[in-house]
């Protein structure tokens, strides 16, 4: 389109009315050629930053996927360690528990000993 007016206003300006109205044609035609330069390049420059947006996008898309997958591993991770954490816990019950059944047969036991050394003195000594 703009090819097209300037090859118009080109042909205007030869066409025209004897070089006054030629100059005046010319300098529109620069300044046409001119704008339609700044176009193609903010254009260029529209495009350009189009494609890096779209790139950003992309990885940005791909970080998410990332921090989605590392997420889903890490749950995964988290629910293993408070299984694990929950059977530790019932195993150091057990043990608590046999070793105290253990510390009071053991004192019970030590009781009948005291008892049974006392029985022996006295049938020792009376």
């Amino acid at each position: 389109a703009a090819a097209c007016t300037t090859d118009t206003l080109l042909r205007s300006a030869a066409n025209g009315d004897g070089g006054t109205g030629s100059a005046e044609m010319w300098k529109k035609c620069m300044e046409l050629i001119e704008n339609h330069l700044q176009v193609c390049h903010l254009q260029i420059k529209h495009d350009a930053l189009c494609e890096e947006l779209e790139a950003i996008n992309k990885a940005a898309m791909e970080k998410s996927q990332q921090v989605s997958e590392v997420r889903q591993q890490l749950d995964q991770l988290i629910e293993a360690e408070a299984s694990q954490r929950q059977q530790l816990l019932g195993r150091a019950r057990l043990q608590l528990s046999g070793w105290l059944e253990k510390a009071e047969d053991t004192e019970g036991l030590d009781g009948l000993e005291a008892e049974a050394d006392e029985a022996d003195a006295e049938a020792d000594g009376g």
